[in-house]
């Protein structure tokens, strides 16, 4: 097997007790939030690909749960519904996805009285 080289590394880090971004980026040289999802994408040369999600919600040290990865998902489709540089069929199917969700979420929201 050939070793596989990358260009890209990561680390998630939950700070105890929590740190300000300044003192984050002070110490460790890193961005704070409260939450994140990383998308690691392995591209080999031969076309194929290999995809992991991964996810910390900081307040818990847990991987966030499935209600906040849908909002991730819905802000993913917002955004790629306005891309300049995605194609048109695909904008349209996030454009698609985005409205759908949207229509969906509004209506229980005036169903449970919001």
């Amino acid at each position: 097997m050939i070793d596989k080289t990358y260009s890209v590394g990561y680390k998630l880090m939950k700070f105890d007790p929590p740190k300000t971004r300044d003192k984050i980026y002070e110490e460790e040289g890193l961005g704070g939030c409260d939450a994140v999802v990383v998308f690691s994408l392995i591209l080999p040369e031969d076309g194929s690909r290999s995809e992991m999600i991964a996810s910390l919600d900081g307040r818990t040290g847990e991987p966030l749960d499935d209600g906040e990865l849908f909002k991730c998902l819905i802000g993913l489709a917002h955004r790629l519904s306005e891309s300049e540089t995605l194609g048109r069929g695909r904008r349209g199917f996030a454009t698609a996805i985005f409205k759908e969700a949207r229509r969906a979420i509004l209506a229980a929201r005036k169903e449970a009285g919001y």
